[in-house]
């Protein structure tokens, strides 16, 4: 039974189907398993409003309804800056988020843009005000007559956001990862988007490159395997950028574990020379255990006095804790004795009357001497003495109480003594405790200890030293991590598929840009062959050549040829991702001659490719209006613009 995919990487590297899987997910890496439908999109409307300022003045508002597959061109007589490539500049801020070539005056011209586009059979509608040169608006979409949001946008960076999402999304389109080295810094990983791969769409400028107009890392080769959906090659160049990354995240690690290695061994040489004169200069010493032996006898005597003094002033404040309650205990008692008595007095005195004047003169009884009576036993009124020997009040309870505070009395009155005598011994020992001190910092201090101990101190730092700078042996960490290894085997593997795949695709791709190249122009092209990292080699006239040595117009031609025949093989195998729309400005036409056949030959190619639809720029328009139709064209007539 044939194997899959997946089992011949994991068979390569010598994992498992699963570990395999696993570098796949943690790099996503996507097998390419699964074919997707192709698909088209073509402008239907166009309208943009504002007012001119500085040398030209005025309110402006340009519209281009009825637009679908075809060819459609915007033209002067002979003149520039009228406004052609303004109107395209426009088409492609609108498709692609941002502004390509818009010039900042005519972007702060602007006030309201509008774009009705169709992809599939989907009709979209993007709607945004210009403040101050910032877009505000939406991206909609037409159901059924009604219009419903998809996203909205009130910055540069949102628009861009938004288209980027949205055209990715709408053509299964993935991110383009490749490698890039700035001219300061480390080199990392920039993932292309919408705004890169959107430049397969536009054919202007000087004509420099085949295929778009951004070439770092590769970019032109991504484009060309992208858009005419060559089998495999997605996962071929996120492989070899997954690769990359590892291979420089490899030498890099490798690199400072060298280096580390190399540093730690010489510090390793320097701290094993210190420790060698560190060890000498305590030998010179001697070993000192006298001082030591004493300071460590005193060390204890010292601690263990400290606990002592701990415990006996702990003992103290219990003692204090102890002798308040008793005290408040004898209080207690005092007050219940006091009660007693005067409920005793009251009964004995007027059986319990409380007198406010004599009875016999009516002489008021003085208060100090009501409260007295308690104290001294006489009567506030007669002042005689009364005995409470023999009376009822003089009780049992009085007793009990009575003796109960005396005992307490005694208990605080001992507390108080062992407490006095507890603190006497606690001064003594805080006294041997400074003794102690003293003598131990005297010993401490002392040249000879200091020396030894500094030296001690110094050989101690070394050896920790030696310790934290080896917790492995030394190029331990040389280790290459196991994912290089598997990622090797998938970029292996999906060069086998992609090769596998790419023969007879190019070929095809060579016999289409040929053909259409002799048909918009160049008749003296013979052979033509471009490779899958978008270069071209080709044979003209009997002579070897390639792109950047043709002329500006042949190369136009070539890049019009290439576009077109990415476009042609890309639906024929089903997996081309190209949108179906190319927009050409900067048209260097050699003559009317020349500028005819390209226009005519276009027009047919659109009628073989229904699907297609171009865009052109041109400053000859009896010629574009003599090739095309009417309604296919705005022309900018002498002394006026476009717009």
């Amino acid at each position: 039974m044939t194997m899959g995919w997946s089992e011949k990487v994991a068979k390569r590297a010598r994992v498992t189907v699963e570990e395999m899987e696993g570098v796949l997910s943690k790099y996503s890496i996507s097998p390419d398993l699964s074919s997707k439908s192709v698909h088209n999109m073509y402008i239907s409307r166009l309208l943009f409003s504002g007012e001119k300022s500085g040398s030209i003045v005025g309110n402006f508002k340009f519209e281009w309804d009825g637009l679908g597959p075809g060819v459609w061109s915007v033209a002067s007589d002979g003149t520039n800056l009228v406004g052609k490539s303004t109107v395209l500049e426009i088409i492609l801020w609108c498709l692609r988020g941002e502004p390509k070539g818009l010039q900042d005056d005519v972007r702060r011209w602007l006030d309201h843009v509008e774009l009705d586009f169709v992809i599939d059979s989907d009709l979209y509608h993007l709607n945004f005000d210009v403040n101050e040169g910032v877009p505000i608006g939406a991206l909609s979409i037409h159901d059924k007559s009604v219009i419903k949001p998809i996203d909205n946008f009130s910055s540069d960076g949102g628009f861009s956001a938004v288209m980027s999402r949205f055209m990715m999304e709408k053509f299964d389109l993935s991110l383009i990862p490749t490698r890039f080295k700035p001219s300061s810094g480390k080199e990392k990983t920039v993932l292309h988007g919408w705004t890169a791969l959107s430049g397969a769409l536009y054919i202007g400028g000087d004509h420099a490159h085949l295929l778009g107009d951004v070439q770092m890392g590769g970019l032109p080769a991504r484009l060309l395997q992208l858009y005419v959906g060559l089998p495999w090659a997605h996962t071929l160049m996120q492989a070899k950028t997954i690769l990359k990354q590892l291979e420089y995240e490899e030498i890099q690690r490798v690199s400072k574990v060298t280096s580390r290695d190399a540093s730690l061994a010489e510090l390793k040489k320097n701290l094993e020379a210190d420790m060698k004169v560190a060890q000498k200069a305590l030998e010179k010493l001697g070993d000192g255990k006298g001082d030591l032996k004493k300071i460590k006898e005193l060390n204890d005597q010292l601690s263990s006095l400290s606990k002592e003094i701990i415990r006996d002033e702990r003992s103290s404040e219990q003692t204090d804790v102890s002798i308040l309650s008793m005290q408040a205990a004898s209080d207690e008692d005092e007050r219940q004795l006091r009660n007693l008595k005067e409920n005793a007095v009251a009964q004995e005195f007027f059986n319990g009357i409380a007198p406010s004047c004599c009875p016999r003169c009516e002489k008021a009884v003085a208060k100090e001497k009501v409260v007295n009576e308690v104290k001294t036993m006489e009567c506030s009124v007669c002042t005689e003495t009364i005995s409470l020997k023999d009376s009822e009040s003089v009780n049992e309870a009085q007793i009990v109480i009575s003796e109960r505070q005396a005992k307490t009395i005694d208990a605080i009155t001992d507390l108080k003594n062992q407490r006095a005598s507890a603190n006497k011994e606690l001064v003594q020992k805080k006294l041997k405790q400074t003794d102690l001190t003293k003598e131990i910092l005297a010993l401490n201090s002392s040249d000879a200890f200091e020396v030894r101990r500094k030296a001690e101190l110094d050989l101690a730092r070394v050896e920790g030293a030696l310790a934290r700078i080896l917790p492995k042996p030394l190029g331990e960490e040389k280790l290459i991590n196991p994912d290089l290894n598997i990622c090797k085997a998938i970029l292996k593997e999906a060069q086998a598929a992609y090769d596998e795949h790419r023969k007879d695709l190019m070929k095809s791709l060579d016999v289409e840009i040929l053909e259409i190249a002799k048909r918009i122009g160049i008749v003296s092209l013979e052979e033509v062959q471009i490779s899958s990292n978008a270069s071209m080699s080709l044979k003209k006239g009997g002579e070897s050549s390639s792109f950047s040595r043709l002329t500006l117009g042949e190369r136009l031609r070539l890049r019009i040829a290439t576009a077109v025949a990415l476009l042609r093989v890309g639906k024929h195998t089903g997996a081309g991702r190209h949108p179906g729309m190319i927009i050409i400005d900067s048209a260097e036409e050699a003559n009317e001659t020349d500028l005819a056949i390209l226009l005519s030959e276009l027009k047919k190619i659109n009628d073989e490719m229904d699907y297609l639809q171009i865009f052109f720029a041109s400053d000859n328009a009896q010629v574009v209006m003599s090739t095309l139709p009417k309604e296919n064209c705005k022309i900018a007539h002498p002394g006026s613009y476009l717009w």
